[in-house]
C-alpha cells in the first residue's frame, strides 16, 4: 500500500519534497500529477514535472509518480481503510513565486 499525494507541482520544490519525505517515513508513496493545460501558471508539461519529481529522490526511495487527469474534486466515502492528511503550506516556499523568477530547486 502507498500513500497518495496529488498537486500540480508546479514546479517542485523543498516545501514538496518536505512533505514527500515525511511521507515517506511511514512508507511508499505514490505522486499523482496533475495533466493541467499549459499556461502562464502552469508552464511545465506532466512529463516534465514527473521528471523532476525523480530527480530529487534517489532509487532508495520508494517513490512512483504518474500522470493523472487534472481535478475538481475528491470524493472519499467514510470507513474506506485509509486517513486524508491535509498538509499546510510550508513557510517560505511558493510556488507562484519560483514560476515568476524561472524554474529553481528552492
Amino acid at each position: 500500500m502507498r500513500q497518495l499525494f496529488i498537486g500540480r507541482w508546479q514546479p517542485f520544490h523543498k516545501g514538496h519534497y518536505k512533505i514527500i519525505r515525511e511521507g515517506l517515513e511511514l512508507g511508499p508513496v505514490a505522486i499523482g500529477v496533475r495533466d493541467t493545460p499549459i499556461n502562464e501558471d502552469n508552464p511545465y508539461t506532466v512529463d516534465e514535472r514527473i521528471r523532476e519529481i525523480y530527480s530529487w529522490f534517489t532509487c532508495d526511495d520508494d517513490v512512483v509518480a504518474f500522470p493523472m487527469p487534472d481535478i475538481a474534486a475528491i470524493h472519499i466515502g467514510r470507513g474506506v481503510g485509509y486517513q486524508i492528511i491535509q498538509h499546510a503550506e510550508v513557510p517560505g516556499v511558493s510556488g507562484t513565486e519560483l514560476r515568476k523568477h524561472g524554474r529553481t530547486n528552492d
